[in-house]
């Protein structure tokens, strides 16, 4: 590239640095470089030196190339059209947004000093959050998050990072694979209150599959209900299956304490440990969900349940039902006159 003539232009004579009225190839690299200063809007706090490092995508040739291409151009187009160059590339509609850019900046453009604080910062604020809500998470997948906290700007939304821990996060140029596989919410909120409903449920006669306790823990995690909403649902399908104890069981009580008098029962006339009977048994649920003559349902009385208990199978295999009969049988010789 020939000299180019400085003419009037007040910028290109600060770079005719011997007043010759001509720019050198330097001087007029110089030049152009000035015109797209660091602090200009599309480039946020990214220097020029940064984007000549962003890597090529594609087929497309690097920004650096583009702006070296722009930098070198004796036909000396504006800086719209660097701005233009930036906006087309595929960089720029992958990292469209400042906390992404000011994040590559970081990461690769800067001294990695201040990338591996950032990343510090982000792991302790994700790793909170994570321990709070009982998420596991293995190194690869914290590193994950981490970046996605800095590149994602999740520190400009209360919900973001516990949202992403719940639910997961779609798939972008700055998290990959870190993230993927299962979460393990052992622990924690999620935890806590996976085993309260567990608790609440086994009490009340309802049986759910994992899967429910996970969603429902998440539910409650992400904001979306509370424990409450879901331990009123157990109660409310427990008050179906025992509609005896409907207004009970929907004000708080067990289904298991509800069940208590009858269990003690089977216990005593039977010898069946109270531990070994479900609330599921037919026995049980025969007593506690019967109707009366106006088709009402209603409990038994603990009377008639004995008697039923004595009618059942079991009873004979008892202890009690076996010493009954022997009393029975030796009353009858006595009363005949046998002696033995």
């Amino acid at each position: 590239m020939a000299k180019v003539p400085v003419g009037d232009d007040p910028t290109k004579k600060r770079f005719d640095r011997n007043n010759s009225g001509m720019l050198s190839v330097i001087e007029y690299r110089k030049y152009r470089e000035s015109l797209a200063p660091a602090q200009m809007v599309i480039l946020e706090n990214l220097t020029l030196d940064a984007l000549r490092k962003i890597p090529s995508y594609g087929d497309e040739p690097s920004l650096g190339e583009q702006i070296e291409a722009w930098i070198n151009d004796p036909l000396e187009p504006s800086t719209d059209v660097l701005v233009q160059i930036i906006k087309n590339s595929k960089w720029y509609e992958t990292y469209n947004f400042a906390e992404a850019r000011n994040a590559w900046r970081l990461e690769f453009a800067s001294d990695p000093g201040e990338w591996e604080n950032e990343m510090r910062g982000a792991r302790g604020v994700v790793q909170a959050e994570a321990t709070r809500l009982g998420v596991q998470l293995t190194e690869q997948q914290l590193d994950g998050f981490s970046r996605a906290w800095i590149y994602e700007g999740w520190s400009k939304d209360a919900n973001a990072l516990r949202n992403a821990l719940m639910s997961g996060v779609e798939e972008s140029p700055w998290v990959e694979s870190a993230i993927a596989g299962t979460l393990d919410y052992a622990k924690g909120l999620m935890g806590d209150t996976i085993d309260s409903l567990r608790d609440l449920a086994y009490n009340n006669g309802m049986q759910y599959d994992e899967s429910w306790f996970q969603e429902a823990a998440k539910s409650v995690a992400s904001g979306l209900s509370t424990a409450e909403d879901w331990e009123r649902e157990i109660r409310k399908q427990a008050a179906g299956y025992y509609p005896a104890f409907a207004d009970q069981i929907n004000a708080g009580m067990n289904v298991r304490a509800l069940a208590s008098p009858y269990m003690q029962r089977m216990e005593r006339l039977w010898g069946v440990p109270m531990t070994t009977i479900g609330l599921d048994d037919p026995t049980l649920l025969m007593a506690m969900g019967g109707k009366n003559e106006g088709g009402d349902f209603t409990a038994m009385n603990l009377s008639d349940f004995d008697n039923m208990l004595r009618q059942d199978p079991r009873w004979d295999n008892s202890d009690n039902g076996k010493n009954t009969l022997l009393n029975g049988i030796d009353s009858f010789l006595k009363s005949g006159g046998f002696k033995y």
